[in-house]
């Protein structure tokens, strides 16, 4: 697949899933496989062709990023990119660019050069756009000006990114900090000692956290329809281990008014307060 589109609204991990996926696609498709990955720059007015390829060679930690005009930076770019993938061993790479709803239209004709040259030497690329909402309105909008070209190589595929929808997700999440090790230990057990080597999981508390975030969105007379962001998910469970833990006691308290108090700190009502203001207007 030449390219796709993934988009989900803002603190809901996107980032650190792109850190996971550089870590995991090795492990899928061998050692070295080449992955880079780009953090596209916000500018408030248009960018010219010479600034992007140099942010593009920025990233790339190109020891000559800044040399030359546009032309010379794009060769630079290409040549580095082909030799990188030449070296690995492979004739497959993917390029991941984080925060790409901040590209201009016009940067992903400019992309597509890239691609072309790439793909010229027999070289398969799959570039993947991550970003907020706004990706997928720039898709429909290239639909509506049948720029297809940019479709059928970026945006073939398109997914959303969600955040914790339900308790299940939460679940899922919990386990994680049972099993992972922690200085020898899970996440759990490092604060709970005595309770954990008792059977006892923070997991167990999956839909009290739930209702706890629920509840707080109908006394704010929030949607009831939501997905919780992983920052403010996590904040509420570190805090909870931080505060709140007791290596000795083999029966710990843990309650939704403890709950609903370590949500209010993370500050998820302001946040979804705002977030849903921008993204009406």
């Amino acid at each position: 697949m030449p390219g796709g589109i993934l988009y989900g609204f803002q603190r809901t991990g996107k980032t650190y899933a792109i850190k996971y996926v550089h870590d995991m696609i090795p492990n899928e498709f061998g050692e070295n496989f080449p992955v880079f990955i780009f953090e596209c720059a916000y500018h408030k007015t248009n960018v010219s062709d010479n600034t992007f390829y140099q942010e593009l060679l920025t990233d790339l930690n190109h020891a000559f990023y800044k040399q030359g005009r546009a032309p010379d930076k794009l060769k630079r770019l290409r040549e580095y990119l082909s030799e990188q993938i030449d070296n690995s061993g492979h004739w497959q790479a993917v390029l991941i660019f984080d925060d790409a709803h901040r590209l201009y239209a016009y940067q992903y004709e400019w992309l597509m050069d890239i691609y072309n040259y790439l793909d010229k030497i027999q070289i398969k690329p799959t570039f993947l756009f991550v970003g907020q909402p706004e990706l997928g309105f720039l898709r429909n909008s290239f639909q509506g000006t049948n720029k297809n070209q940019i479709i059928g190589r970026f945006m073939v595929c398109e997914q959303y990114f969600h955040g914790l929808t339900n308790p299940d997700d939460i679940s899922t999440c919990l386990k994680v900090y049972d099993g992972t090790e922690f200085s020898g230990d899970s996440y759990t057990r490092d604060f709970y000692k005595n309770a954990w080597d008792q059977g006892w999981r923070i997991e167990q508390y999956s839909q009290l956290i739930w209702d706890s975030f629920s509840k707080l969105r109908v006394k704010f007379s929030m949607s009831e329809d939501f997905e919780i962001p992983m920052q403010f998910f996590c904040s509420v469970i570190e805090n909870l281990f931080k505060k709140y833990s007791d290596p000795e006691t083999t029966e710990p308290i843990i309650n939704e008014k403890m709950i609903i108090k370590l949500i209010k700190d993370s500050r998820y009502i302001e946040a979804e307060f705002n977030l849903n203001s921008n993204f009406e207007n």
